[in-house]
């Protein structure tokens, strides 16, 4: 968001979820079907917890959208 700042390119929309409100989302994600999407999930889910560092209850999320040409 800062790095967004610094340039002279502003988002249509910028959000900010917290770490109950991150949970809560990931919470709703309906069921996968695909037993190869589950296991490519679960190889997402190890990397970030494990191999990138991050924690599970101090994660957030943030989201910008964009609208208009390059």
């Amino acid at each position: 968001m800062e790095e967004m700042s610094k340039q002279l390119v502003y988002p249509s929309s910028l959000r900010l979820v917290d770490n109950i409100q991150f949970q809560f989302g990931q919470s709703l994600k309906p069921a996968e079907d695909s037993q190869y999407k589950k296991i490519i999930n679960a190889i997402k889910k190890a990397y970030v917890l494990n191999v990138a560092g991050f924690k599970k209850d101090e994660m957030c999320a943030a989201t910008a959208l964009f609208e208009g040409g390059k």
